[in-house]
């Protein structure tokens, strides 16, 4: 039996026995107001062990649920104290993000402060905001600092649309309900109103209002997809014949970003014609405080402001290509690619696809992590195809139970005398890039192991292990009697993995060697490609193999003078290590990023960099990327202390790294959820 309930009071003299209120029951799958009479004799549950708990996870005001059974030992009508139903702190949960929201008593201004102040103790689930009778959210109610009169301040965030399973083109919506519309998910406790659950919400018929809450990095960057230009002017002089350029639509959050927009050009505008050559002539030129923010601002970014141009930097504005792509240049490589995946229903923002592509090409290892249907195997069978690997792409299956390395390759099978190849096809892969190896003659070769942690991969994988360092000979003896395979550098793993309770975890030790993508959903106007459907191959070219790993190395690779972090980098990467290796005894255990990490984030940072060149949504976007990629899957440990490290984490982050600090939340949010487990892979 299940309860949604309130803590009460704890025993005087005994502070693990204590009492809940209940307020709502479960009862034949309906939720159902609590009667005092229903729960004699005090209207209350008694809890048998460690109320001390509750009591120090739960706020006074904070819903949670409870699972009760009857008091069949003790119980008597006669005691005013005496329970007819007892539970246990074990048998309480809090709610997830999504369930058990409050309605705020605040008015919701789209144009206003994102800001909530209430002494209300805002637990961990998402919030709503009144509008007449109707409500308006979710937020993500994120604190920001005490308040003098008690009272606490929240910044008000849009819910990401993946963690409502909502397509990605609703990310930074909130949206309005009517109240007959959620009045079946209403709960009303002590004059405050919830929305039970969120997500049911959402997959109701329940008619919404989409209203766009995303702030201004968010609409900048939608711009830049929606809004391309052909050629690079000025940008006021360009602005309006952008906007001319997008097609008529009658989407009404589309039109609602465009209006956004265009407020933020106006405004921008008269900023940049009117107020910024004052500002600059009062203050940066003449005020003490204004010239010393300005020598320590051209001090940290020297690295940025002054370097010289790089070669193969800004990729060219995207154009279809006919027939064989022969160019040896990285620009028609990319461009090609993200045309393809467009052609046949994948399109990806730039950066996101060359983000993609340099993480491929870089890591011996890459794991694409994420929920089912996210469209993790796609991706890697369309970038495999568009990068004209057409016989140099080996999908391989894996299924539960693999232990070793012969469920994978093979194994001598000492009755023949022979190598015994699995029936994957691996050791035929692993034969042909050996032979062109001696040949000099080595090409990419892609071999994509999907569903990974089906099983433990570190075992079916281990030969393979110690090949993920770029110092290390790639060679091969996969039995006693067999030859030596030197199998070179054209070779690279990908892995796509789930994480629920039917696959197994990775190892720290593989997590440490491999690039981890997390992708989010695919959003409602992208195809899902199965098996039967996917694109014919693109035409081979007929020079010469595309990918070599000449040509490989050198558009993803950096030299010596190149493969560096530039000064802001260097400082945010430097906050973040402090943080992780402090060793603070309220911080929990420390984290150390190996230098082996520390190569792969310079690596990813400075290649990504050049290729994005000027055309980025902000100063460290490339960091941001290799961030996510190589330093949050590490984050895994458990403790109050361990999560407020992942809070100064956070904080360090703040708007400098955007997308790694989302992450991050969730993971923080998540793991409080869990009775502070903390761990990437949920």
């Amino acid at each position: 039996m299940r309860l949604i309930a309130k803590k009460d009071t704890a025993n005087p003299t005994h502070p693990n026995l204590g009492f809940i209120r209940p307020l709502y029951r479960l009862n034949e799958g309906r939720w159902q107001t609590v009667l005092p009479a229903q729960f004699p004799n005090p209207g209350k549950v008694f809890v048998t062990a460690e109320y001390n708990e509750i009591h120090a996870i739960y706020q006074p005001d904070e819903l949670f649920f409870a699972d009760f059974s009857v008091n069949n030992q003790n119980y008597t009508t006669t005691n005013p104290f005496s329970c007819q139903y007892v539970t246990t702190f074990q048998q309480t949960r809090q709610p997830e993000p999504h369930e058990l929201c409050p309605i705020m008593p605040r008015a919701f201004d789209p144009a206003g402060q994102p800001l909530l102040h209430t002494a209300y103790e805002t637990p961990l689930t998402y919030v709503f905001l009144k509008a007449d009778t109707d409500a308006i959210g979710p937020f993500q109610a994120i604190f920001e600092r005490d308040l003098p009169d008690d009272r606490k301040e929240f910044r008000l965030a849009a819910v990401p649309a993946a963690e409502l399973d909502q397509p990605t083109g609703y990310d930074g919506c909130v949206y309005r309900f009517r109240r007959a519309d959620y009045i079946s998910l209403l709960l009303s406790v002590d004059n405050m109103e919830y929305i039970r659950d969120v997500r049911d919400l959402l997959e109701s018929n329940a008619p919404r209002e989409p209203i766009y809450f995303g702030e201004t990095d968010d609409i900048l960057r939608w711009a830049k997809r929606v809004v391309r230009p052909t050629e690079r002017r000025e940008f006021w002089e360009r602005a309006e014949q952008l906007f001319g350029s997008v097609p008529a639509t009658s989407d009404i959050l589309e039109q609602q970003k465009l209006t956004r927009l265009r407020e933020l050009l106006t405004q921008g505008r008269g900023w940049f014609n009117e107020r910024l050559p004052e500002f600059i002539g009062n203050f940066l030129s003449e005020h003490p405080l204004g010239q010393q923010a300005l020598g320590q601002y051209l001090k940290t970014n020297e690295g940025r402001l002054f370097r010289l141009p790089e070669k193969s930097g800004t990729v060219v504005g995207k154009h279809k290509i006919n027939g064989a792509v022969t160019a040896d240049t990285v620009e028609t490589y990319l461009t090609f690619v993200g045309d393809y995946m467009a052609g046949y229903g994948r399109p990806l923002d730039r950066a996101d696809l060359i983000h993609y592509i340099v993480t491929l090409h870089q890591n011996f290892l890459t794991v694409v992590a994420g929920l089912p249907g996210v469209g993790k195997t796609s991706l890697i069978t369309l970038l495999a195809r568009a990068s004209g690997l057409h016989d140099r792409f080996l999908a391989v299956s894996v299924a539960r139970g693999w232990v070793s390395s012969r469920d994978l390759v093979g194994y001598h099978n000492p009755l023949s005398g022979q190598f015994q190849p699995a029936r994957t096809g691996l050791y035929r892969a692993l034969r042909q890039c050996s032979d062109e190896y001696k040949n000099q003659a080595a090409r990419a070769y892609w071999v994509l192991l999907d569903a990974a942690n089906l099983s433990q991969m570190e075992h079916y994988w281990s030969d393979f292990v110690r090949l993920s360092d770029p110092e290390t000979a790639r060679v091969l003896r996969l039995s006693e009697q067999t030859d030596v395979l030197t199998i070179g550098q054209g070779l690279r793993f990908m892995a796509t993995i789930n994480y629920d309770h039917t696959t197994e975890p990775l190892s720290p030790r593989l997590i440490d060697r491999a690039a981890i993508i997390r992708l989010r959903p695919l959003s409602g106007t992208e195809l899902a490609i199965g098996k039967d459907s996917l694109p014919p191959l693109p035409p081979t070219p007929p020079d010469a193999p595309y990918l070599t790993v000449a040509r490989r190395d050198r558009w993803f690779g950096n030299t010596n003078d190149t493969r560096h972090l530039l000064s802001d980098e260097e400082n945010m990467l430097s906050q973040l290590r402090q943080v992780l290796d402090d060793e603070r005894a309220d911080w929990g255990m420390p984290l150390l990023l190996s230098p082996r990490k520390q190569k792969a984030i310079v690596e990813h940072t400075a290649t990504l960099r050049r290729l994005l060149g000027d055309e980025v949504a902000y100063p460290l976007l490339a960091l941001d990327y290799a961030v996510g990629l190589h330093l949050l899957p590490l984050l895994s440990g458990r403790g109050e202390g361990f999560g407020k490290r992942l809070n100064e984490v956070h904080d360090r982050m703040g708007r400098t790294l955007p997308m790694s600090a989302q992450t991050l939340q969730r993971l923080i949010r998540l793991g409080q959820q869990q009775y502070h487990q903390y761990n990437f892979f949920v």
